[in-house]
C-alpha cells in the first residue's frame, strides 16, 4: 500500500493517530494506525521497523510479522538459504519471536480459514508455506473483545494472505 492509499484508509477508518515507514520499492512499508485517546509514544522508526509504546487502553497489532511461532507453522522445503549455504530454521529465532511476544504481555487471536498466510508460489516438493501473517491484542483488549476472530484477505498481488 502506497502512503496515498494508507492516507486514504486513515481518514475512511477515522482514527486519531497514525505512524508510517514508506515502503522502498516492492519491500516494506509500515504503518501503526489508534484511535483518538490513545497515548503512543514513538521510541524509533526505520525501515521494516516501528518501536513504539501504547500507554493505555486495549491495543492489538495485526500484519506479516515475517517469523513463526513453532516449527509446525511450515510446511514444505524447511531450508533456508544463508550465505554460509543451507540450514535449518533456528530454534533460537523462533524463541527469540515468542519471547519478544511474551515481553509485549500480547495474546494471539483465535484465526479462521488460511493456516497458512504465505507461499513461495512454487509446485511439488519446492513449495514452501508458512504461517506469517497474524494478529495479537493485550489482555484488555481481548476482555473487551474476547470473541473476535480474524479472517485473512484473499491474495491478489501478493504471496501472503493478511489479516
Amino acid at each position: 500500500m502506497t502512503t496515498v492509499q494508507m492516507g486514504g484508509l486513515v481518514q475512511s477508518l477515522g482514527v486519531g493517530g497514525v505512524l508510517c515507514v514508506p515502503r522502498e520499492g516492492f519491500f516494506g512499508g509500515l504503518c501503526i494506525l489508534w484511535k483518538t485517546g490513545l497515548q503512543v509514544v514513538l521510541l524509533s522508526s526505520f525501515s521494516g521497523h516501528i518501536d513504539a509504546r501504547v500507554d493505555i487502553g486495549p491495543w492489538m497489532c495485526c500484519g506479516d510479522f515475517n517469523e513463526i511461532m513453532s516449527v509446525d507453522e511450515k510446511s514444505g522445503l524447511r531450508l533456508r538459504s544463508v550465505k554460509s549455504g543451507l540450514r535449518l530454521r533456528s530454534v533460537s529465532q523462533i524463541e527469540d519471536f515468542q519471547r519478544a511476544i511474551d515481553d509485549c504481555n500480547l495474546l494471539s487471536f483465535d484465526f479462521m480459514d488460511h493456516f497458512f498466510t504465505w507461499t513461495n508460489n512454487r509446485k511439488n516438493y519446492t513449495k514452501v508455506q508458512a504461517r506469517l501473517d497474524r494478529g495479537f491484542g493485550n489482555l484488555a483488549l481481548l476482555q473487551q473483545w474476547g470473541n473476535s476472530t480474524i479472517y485473512h484477505l484473499s491474495v491478489y498481488s501478493s504471496d501472503h494472505h493478511p489479516p
